[in-house]
C-alpha cells in the first residue's frame, strides 16, 4: 500500500482500520504504536489523528484547542477517542487518569499552596513516589509497545 498523497486518501485508509482489542484504531504507518503521526499532503505535514477529529467535527479544530485522546494512545485514529478541548482540559485529565504521576505539574491556586507542594516534592518519600510513578508509567509504555527488558 502506497501513502496517502490526499485527504481522500487518508480517509480511506481511516475507513479501513480495524479496530484493536481496546477499540483503538492505530494509523497503520505508525512506526512505533503510540507516537504521534504525521502524513505529507501536498508538501505540508499534518498529525493524523487531527485530521480524524476534523474529520468527524466537520470543521477544523479551532484555534487555541487541541486534539485530546480519551484512550491515551497517541497513534489512535478512532474519532469516538478524540475529541476537542483546551490544553488545561487535556492537562487535568491527564493528571486525573494518573494522579501519583503528574502531582508534579498541578499549577497551585494560591501562592501559599506554593510553598507547600516544594515542600511535598522535595521530601525524600515523596520524591520516590514520584520516582515509582514514573517508572511505572515507562512500564506500562514498554508492556503497550511489546517491548521486553
Amino acid at each position: 500500500m502506497t501513502a496517502p498523497n490526499t485527504l481522500e486518501d487518508v480517509y480511506r485508509v481511516f475507513d479501513s482500520i480495524v479496530p484493536d482489542k481496546y477499540g483503538c484504531h492505530q494509523w497503520p504507518r505508525a512506526a512505533v504504536i503510540g507516537y504521534y503521526c504525521k502524513v505529507s499532503i501536498e508538501m505540508q505535514s499534518y498529525k493524523v489523528h487531527r485530521l480524524a477529529l476534523e474529520r468527524k467535527l466537520g470543521r477544523p479544530i479551532r484555534s487555541g484547542f487541541e486534539c485530546r485522546h480519551a484512550c491515551d494512545c497517541k497513534s489512535c485514529v478512532n474519532p469516538e477517542h478524540l475529541e476537542e478541548g483546551t490544553h488545561q482540559e487535556n492537562m487535568e485529565d491527564r493528571a486525573l487518569r494518573y494522579p501519583e504521576s503528574y502531582d508534579h505539574f498541578k499549577k497551585p491556586k494560591h501562592p501559599a499552596h506554593s510553598q507547600k507542594l516544594k515542600d511535598w516534592s522535595n521530601s525524600p518519600e515523596n520524591k520516590e513516589r514520584l520516582r515509582q510513578a514514573s517508572l511505572a508509567r515507562w512500564e506500562k509504555h514498554r508492556e503497550r509497545q511489546g517491548i521486553s527488558q
